[in-house]
């Protein structure tokens, strides 16, 4: 009976005996090995996710509630080591957590989960340790050197096979679980498993040929896409010229507005110049030859008289001495 025909429980239960790095390693063996050591990594990731929660949980409850008290207290050091420890775990979770729940990959630095645990038995165990820096110094470099090469090497394989389309699923990613159980009988029946493998295979040429066709309906929907960009675009130019020759036809019927603007005001203010009397061209002479005017309702307006020098009377005495001289 070989390695390979042991349950998965028990292939795991094999690798916990051994380092996470060297579970990164086993995953170059073959297929089932790979298929179990990512099970191992991801499990590991979430156990010292949960170990780290409960290491800063206890550190916590026997630190006072007042920041100028913790800094004086024995335990500020472990916090602070819990908590620079808690930002590199959130940062590993954001660069891996995405592409494992998409069955993309699984958590690849084996040599990080090492060290995690490594920094969080020494915080568990010193009473005083040192400080921060220096015990995270090793964990900052693998972590950070790890999370480089995930984005610059790996994650652009997997952003393209998600752009181009649906992936295909291989045969052990959709019935691991029927796997493991297979390979507990794999001694007693064989011929079920003749048949059970002629499925899967039946299975996958048909998962095969709906990704073909798939495929076929993306690239048709992305040429139509094409071509309804363009009309819109066309529609768009459109749009533009029947908005610019609005505006200049607002502009023209404001200045004709306004041109009959003036023209009102110049016609309203000659007819309220009205003239209140107009003089007949015949004009009427009395006897004394003062001209009379005469108005268009045919009234006389009497003409203005000249004013008399007053009549002085001389007296007697004053005649008589004119008559002596």
């Amino acid at each position: 009976m070989s390695l390979l025909n042991l349950p998965d429980d028990v292939l795991e239960k094999i690798l916990s005996y051994i380092s996470y790095d060297e579970v990164s390693r086993c995953r170059l063996v073959c297929r089932r090995i790979n298929y179990v050591s990512k099970r191992v990594l991801n499990r590991g990731f979430h156990k010292v996710e949960r170990y780290h929660a409960q290491c800063l949980r206890q550190v916590k409850s026997q630190l006072p509630r007042r920041e100028s008290e913790r800094r004086k207290h024995p335990l500020a050091r472990h916090c602070d080591i819990l908590t620079a420890v808690e930002t590199r775990l959130s940062l590993l979770g954001m660069t891996f957590m995405k592409f494992i729940e998409m069955n993309l990959c699984c958590f690849i630095p084996g040599k990080v989960l090492d060290e995690i645990y490594k920094v969080l038995r020494y915080v568990t165990s010193e009473q005083t340790p040192v400080r921060a820096h220096e015990v995270l110094q090793e964990l900052r470099d693998l972590s950070s050197m790890a999370m480089e090469h995930f984005d610059e090497k790996i994650s652009p394989a997997f952003r393209k096979r998600k752009e181009s389309g649906p992936k295909i699923v291989t045969g052990i990613s959709i019935f691991a679980p029927s796997l493991s159980h297979h390979s507990k009988s794999i001694g007693r029946h064989s011929g079920s498993e003749h048949r059970s493998s002629h499925k899967w295979k039946e299975e996958v040429r048909n998962m095969a040929q709906k990704q073909t066709a798939n495929r076929k309906e993306i690239q048709f929907l992305k040429q139509k896409m094409g071509e309804m960009s363009k009309s819109h675009s066309e529609l768009e130019k459109k749009v533009f010229e029947l908005q610019n020759l609005l505006a200049t036809h607002i502009e023209k019927i404001k200045e004709q507005d306004l041109k009959l603007g003036v023209v009102q005001h110049m016609v309203g203010m000659k007819t309220s110049i009205s003239p209140t009397m107009k003089v007949s061209a015949s004009t009427v002479t009395s006897d004394d030859t003062t001209p009379v005017a005469v108005t268009e309702n045919k009234q006389v307006v009497p003409p203005l008289l000249k004013k008399r020098r007053p009549v002085r009377r001389v007296n007697d005495r004053c005649r008589k001495r004119l008559k002596k001289d």
